[in-house]
């Protein structure tokens, strides 16, 4: 029930998403769901639980990254890039500035580690005020 729950929220997510974004003409989109490893020892994980992220079809090099925190700080899709693409595993990576637990804006730097073959991901966060990785394990689907 719980998995069930999870892709429809995904699969809505993914389609207000694109309501904020109008998808390029041959734009590849992965929706992606994460489990944190841990809980932060205060404030809440800027691991987010959803994802989608969209390949730009004319510069395949940039993506759109769309989640809560994007939304929520940004009002917008975050920009990244695609760090590798050998076919089996793709590497993208991103940043946002969040507000830390100290009241200051911060830059968190995301990396997700996608195998395309499996659909299995790994998504990391990193930067000042986080003493240790933030991390999570899940998997993406092509939109």
């Amino acid at each position: 029930m719980r998995t069930i729950l999870k892709f429809i929220l995904v699969v809505g997510f993914a389609s207000v998403s694109s309501l904020f974004f109008a998808q390029a003409a041959g734009a590849t989109e992965y929706a992606c769901t994460f489990t944190p490893a841990k809980k932060p020892a205060r404030g809440v994980s800027l691991i987010p639980e959803f994802l989608l992220i969209e390949i730009d079809a004319q510069n395949p090099d940039k993506i759109k990254v769309t989640d809560a925190f994007s939304l929520h700080y940004n009002g917008a899709a975050s920009d990244g890039a695609v760090l590798r693409n050998n076919g089996q595993k793709i590497r993208f990576a991103w940043s946002l500035r969040v507000k830390s637990t100290s009241g200051r804006m911060v830059q968190i730097q995301y990396n997700l580690r996608l195998n395309s073959t499996t659909g299995k991901a790994t998504l990391s966060a990193t930067g000042e005020e986080i003493l240790q990785g933030l991390f999570g394990r899940g998997g993406c689907l092509i939109k």
